[in-house]
């Protein structure tokens, strides 16, 4: 959905002003609900899950592993600054 509004942004002086505000409304808004719904099931499913899955000891293992895997748009406190990129 983001690589639609992408490149609707591109193509937007290939149609009527009008028409691109309401192709763009229409697929942010789309966006905007995958994005909450994916929250969402992370909160509500995924993460209960792995808690209810895993040991103390796998747990500690992904800790572990943090540092190296590092975080998406994130710097650790060992990668930087420990604040949104």
């Amino acid at each position: 959905m983001i690589k639609q509004l992408a490149e609707l942004l591109r193509k937007k002086s290939e149609m009527p002003w009008d028409e691109f505000v309401e192709r763009f409304k229409d697929k942010a808004s789309e966006a905007a609900f995958a994005l909450s719904d994916m929250v969402f099931r992370e909160n509500n499913i995924f993460y209960p899950t792995l808690k209810a899955l895993l040991s103390d000891g796998e747990w500690k293992a992904v800790r572990q592993q943090e540092e190296e895997m590092g975080y998406y748009k994130v710097k650790t406190p060992g990668m930087g600054s420990g604040r949104i990129c």
